[in-house]
């Protein structure tokens, strides 16, 4: 049962997000894509703060518990090297989506 909610939660966002670039014809903006990036980094250190104060590991923000975790170092270098590798991913992300025409310009239908 685990998986099923494990996927519905991942893959609901990806479907409605599609959606809304298809048959809405939405854009998303600059501003919203820097704005998400802050309520990342924001969650992320709302979660190290639960994981310190509830003894946790939560996002492995207290220890690496993957191998390819491990091999970047001890606390905290692997997780600057965790956050440096999901800065790149959505660098990624952003330059296909601007490649794509996902990426608003003014006075466009904004997500």
């Amino acid at each position: 049962m685990f998986w099923i909610s494990y996927w519905l939660k991942h893959i609901s966002p990806l479907v409605l997000t599609v959606y809304f670039f298809y048959h809405e014809r939405r854009k998303i903006s600059y501003q919203a894509i820097t704005f998400v990036i802050g309520i990342m980094f924001t969650y992320t250190a709302l979660i190290y703060v639960w994981d310190v104060i509830f003894d946790q590991n939560i996002m492995d923000l207290i220890e690496p518990t993957l191998d390819l975790e491990r091999a970047f170092g001890s606390w905290p270098i692997y997780v600057f090297v965790d956050i440096l590798i999901a800065l790149v991913w959505f660098g990624a992300i952003y330059m296909l989506a601007v490649r794509l025409g996902f990426v608003a310009r003014a006075k466009q239908k904004i997500l």
